[in-house]
């Protein structure tokens, strides 16, 4: 560290969640170490990497290798932020997380650079050493743009630049613009607003292409990659990138970095990863300029003045004003069409309302619960518009003859209930695989209407040993296991711990809702894509007795309807209200008669398959060998 440096720095990283935190540790941590990154920023500042976690998933990091390397580059903490951990609403968590960080700091926070890192951010090599050039220069807020690539396509790329030897991921950033260039995301492709083939609504930033190997950018929502709080006495009433700059600098000391050379960093998301955000054709002007006056602050008008160039070869002056031009003309006369419109506050933003609100209801449902406990938090974030439709509709899986699923429903839950005998509820166990609404919604009936009481995220239940050994003298008759198709692979360790609870005659459930539902059964084959993953089954110590499915073509039907308003009118809340009214309204009364004739629920397996129950038995265990 050199002496001249008075300023200290703190790496903040959010990441929870074993399958979280190992993807981190495979990707992000190697480019992390790489010389021009966390060692180029220890070797300049007093630096800190600070870990926002669960305190029960400190032990994933602990035994890691690389993450040993990094406790021998700089300082390495953990802030425990179990209770800000939510199930659905990740930026809310994050802002609260670093908020708490910098806050414990104290009147230290005056004279600390907070970097603000997301875990799947993969970074060039030299990318922190770029960042110190901006942080001599005296800013103390300074932003970066980022794009997204498929991860599927550049992850075997990434895995074969990490060095067997040491861990590190040393990538130039002209080399890792170069690949990623050829593995662009959808959701980035969307965002090249001359291409016409594809639009997003939703889209927070805009690119134009030189060629193949270059491009430029212009972002409504940067990333605060680096602030240096001007004050203490700052509030938190949006999410950290659009409130952090705003409240902590309102000097306006901004500094933007504007090259891929000085400070590159792509995110890796899977192929789908936002997808139904997409939309065939170009953009209409009117629409984007209706759907960015919804969102954007006065920061985030000011943020497109900047231009960041990303280029695999030298760029010229010439080709950075031809990308210049391009991206000019079309930011100018969306900025023209959205004076028109007032802009919104950084300080109590119309979408922190929500988002705090739902996240401050669900946080004291899971306070109030042991970790290793499913609790139902369907309802927490119930708005009046959904209290609304939940009267009308009724609330799933207790709908009303009138919903789309409502056929889906009944013959799911007659299946489950002929299996689960109201006087044996006391003998039997639901466990869930993930967080899911689709999962929330039936654990309030089997508790309700079945009487059970024994719900288990199995996650954390895992690694709650005494309470694995309580649920082991209970011995259960009937155990249901709650899953998506897509996590069957995972899933032989859970029907082991399962097996253990399980009396030596009970039977285990395996419960499967079509969470894609709004894709066409050609598309989304959940039969198919459970046979391909029947063998993590088969291979355990149990044996299948029957596989039940329901099949309704009605609940698809409305699934894509919904689906196809919320993106035509992606740009526009109240339209997407009023459409829903205008073909919800007519679309009901087709569906209750559909629902009153015997027949329609005459159901074939050609029809859309709903869900898949698999019922198990545990199998002998081997007689032990004659002495």
């Amino acid at each position: 560290m050199t002496q001249e440096n008075q300023h200290q720095i703190c790496v903040l990283m959010g990441v929870w969640g074993e399958r979280f935190i190992n993807d981190f540790l495979q990707l992000s941590l190697p480019s992390l170490l790489a010389p021009g990154n966390m060692p180029a920023l220890a070797a300049h500042f007093k630096t800190q990497f600070v870990f926002l976690t669960a305190a029960s998933d400190v032990r994933v990091f602990e035994t890691d290798k690389n993450f040993q390397k990094l406790t021998s580059i700089c300082d390495v903490a953990f802030v425990p932020m179990q209770d800000l951990i939510v199930s659905n609403n990740h930026s809310t968590t994050l802002t609260l997380a670093y908020d708490r960080a910098i806050r414990q700091t104290g009147a230290q926070m005056l004279n600390t650079y907070f970097i603000l890192l997301n875990s799947d951010y993969i970074m060039a090599d030299g990318s922190f050493e770029g960042l110190t050039r901006y942080i001599e220069k005296g800013y103390n807020a300074i932003c970066a743009g980022n794009f997204q690539t498929i991860d599927e396509e550049i992850k075997p790329y990434l895995l074969s630049k990490i060095d067997p030897a040491t861990g590190v991921m040393q990538i130039s950033p002209r080399e890792l613009v170069k690949q990623s260039m050829k593995h662009l995301h959808p959701v980035t492709i969307a965002s090249l607003f001359d291409q016409q083939a594809t639009h997003n609504y939703r889209a927070n930033r805009f690119f134009a292409r030189l060629n193949s190997q270059t491009m430029a950018g212009k972002f409504f929502l940067l990333h605060v990659l680096c602030i240096k709080p001007e004050t203490m006495d700052y509030r938190v009433g949006a999410s950290f990138d659009y409130s952090f700059v705003p409240e902590m600098c309102p000097s306006g000391n901004i500094g933007v970095i504007n090259d891929s050379d000085d400070y590159l960093v792509i995110e890796a998301q899977p192929r789908n990863h936002e997808l139904k955000l997409v939309d065939w054709g170009g953009y209409e002007q009117s629409k984007l300029i209706h759907a960015l006056s919804e969102w954007t602050t006065k920061q985030h008008r000011d943020n497109v003045k900047h231009t960041i160039f990303y280029h695999a070869n030298a760029l010229s002056e010439q080709d950075k004003r031809i990308l210049q031009d391009k991206l000019d003309g079309f930011i100018k006369t969306v900025s023209v069409g959205l004076r028109k419109h007032k802009e919104q506050p950084y300080y109590n933003h119309p979408y922190w309302y929500g988002a705090i609100e739902s996240h401050q209801r669900e946080q004291a449902i899971l306070m109030a619960a042991n970790d290793y406990d499913f609790v139902d938090m369907g309802l927490s974030d119930v708005s009046f518009a959904k209290k609304w439709f939940f009267r009308v509709m009724g609330v799933p899986p207790l709908v009303f003859r009138w919903h789309h699923r409502f056929r889906e429903y009944r013959s799911i839950t007659q299946l489950l209930a002929l299996q689960i005998f109201p006087e044996k509820s006391k003998k039997t166990a639901i466990f869930y695989a993930t967080y899911a609404p689709h999962f929330m919604r039936y654990r309030m009936w089997f508790s309700q209407k079945l009487g059970i009481q024994h719900h288990y995220y199995v996650k954390n239940l895992k690694h709650a040993a005494l309470k694995l050994q309580a649920l082991q003298a209970e011995s259960f008759e009937l155990c249901v296991l709650m899953l998506d198709v897509s996590d069957i692979v995972k899933q032989s360790d859970t029907l082991e711990m399962i097996r253990t609870v399980l009396k030596k005659n009970g039977k285990l459930l395996i419960f499967i809702p079509n969470a894609k539902n709004a894709i066409f059964e050609a598309v989304n084959d959940i039969q198919t894509e459970f046979t391909q993953s029947i063998n993590v089954i088969v291979s355990t110590d149990y044996y299948i007795i029957n596989v039940d499915a329901t099949y309704n073509n009605l609940t698809m039907l409305g699934a894509i309807t919904i689906e196809r308003i919320n993106q035509y009118f992606a740009y526009n809340k109240r339209l997407r209200f009023l459409f829903y009214m205008l073909i919800g309204l007519p679309g009901s009364l087709y569906v209750f008669f559909a629902n009153c004739l015997p027949s329609f629920g005459n159901h074939k397996k050609n029809d859309h398959c709903t869900n898949i129950l698999v019922t198990l038995k545990p199998a002998r265990e081997p007689a032990s060998n004659a002495s």
